[in-house]
């Protein structure tokens, strides 16, 4: 092989394996990293959203004071709701209670979402080679409507959907693993909890 052939085939060898380093840390993270950012939910973010999958049943959050710290759901439950929901054009759930009753919240998707990641500095050993997990959160805030016989204040309401997750610094659907619902209007005040399924 000529003399000429070999360097440039070391010289594309090199480029090669330093495009793949820097792809690799295009997703790397740092010991203490935090991101907070609110900007336009573009096709790449509705397209993971799309993706998302939500278990079957969720809970309402309940603190030392509940059920009358529940404001806006007629005899709130301890116990587990059927979910039904998805994330689309329109952010939409349907909440069964243990009796059978049916309640509908939805809202448009809005244009802009808030982006939330950070490395908790949980971990005390050495920090691994692309660096540690951060703890994320995607945030989708709107007015929504609120309906059905379970719905005991008024029908407009504020909705934020907060979506949980983890990973590094590249992330998509497969990251976030479960889901906050926070609901407040005039005589409304709850959170519903529930997970994402795989």
């Amino acid at each position: 092989m000529k003399r000429e052939t070999m360097s440039a085939l070391l010289v594309a060898a090199a480029f090669l394996v330093q495009t793949d380093t820097a792809h690799a840390c295009a997703c790397c993270t740092e010991p203490g990293q935090r991101f907070e950012y609110a900007g336009a939910i573009d096709t790449y973010l509705r397209a993971e959203m799309a993706q998302m999958r939500f278990a079957p049943t969720a809970v309402l959050y309940s603190d030392a004071g509940f059920p009358d710290s529940v404001q806006g759901i007629r005899n709130p439950a301890g116990g587990p709701y059927g979910v039904r929901a998805s994330i689309g054009n329109v952010v939409s759930f349907e909440f069964t209670d243990p009796s059978g009753r049916i309640g509908r919240l939805a809202f448009p998707r809005p244009n802009v979402m808030g982006r939330f990641e950070v490395d908790p500095r949980a971990s005390v050993g050495p920090v691994p080679p692309n660096g540690p997990s951060l703890y994320k959160e995607w945030r989708l805030q709107r007015a929504a409507q609120f309906r059905g016989p379970i719905a005991a204040g008024g029908p407009a309401v504020f909705a934020t959907l907060i979506l949980h997750g983890d990973g590094n610094s590249c992330s998509a659907a497969p990251n976030f693993k479960r889901w906050t619902l926070t609901v407040k209007g005039r005589g409304v005040a709850f959170t519903f909890l529930g997970d994402l399924a795989p």
